[in-house]
């Protein structure tokens, strides 16, 4: 690794906290070009740890209301780690009852607010899109699929 892509830890912190750093910084920066603010509807799809440290940050910045998205995987421990810091709705896409579209359309009774998607998944796409034109716009992070 190149050292001027290293960064010394200060003394006093620990190396949790900076383990935590980078994705603190990718999420804060996602919120800020996002402009999540006071009374902003934001979904989240992917409860990793930059979803679950962006939930935070966005509720922090005073979001109305935050939805995080996950998939059956993310059931035992991610799902339920959200709902205990605080998430206020928390959605396993997979569990073949869910309609999203209709849960978003119902929370923001058609008021425009923010959407942030973090890693879309490929089948998620046409879903994106419908919320969309409900909840106003989207901050694209990461994308791990490939658009044939």
């Amino acid at each position: 690794m190149p050292r001027w892509l290293l960064h010394r830890i200060p003394d006093g912190v620990s190396t949790g906290e900076a383990a935590i750093m980078e994705p603190a910084a990718i999420a804060a920066q996602t919120l800020h070009r996002a402009n999540v603010g006071t009374a902003d509807f934001v979904v989240i799809f992917g409860p990793g740890p930059i979803g679950l440290i962006s939930a935070q940050m966005a509720m922090i910045a005073g979001a109305s209301r935050v939805i995080m998205v996950g998939k059956e995987i993310d059931s035992k421990i991610r799902l339920p780690l959200a709902k205990k810091l605080g998430v206020d709705h928390v959605i396993n896409i997979d569990d073949g009852e869910t309609n999203l579209e209709n849960i978003v359309k119902n929370l923001t009774s058609g008021i425009m607010g923010q959407m942030l998607s973090l890693k879309p998944q490929g089948q998620n796409l046409p879903l994106i899109r419908l919320l969309i034109f409900y909840v106003g716009m989207v901050e694209w992070l990461l994308w791990d699929f490939q658009i044939k």
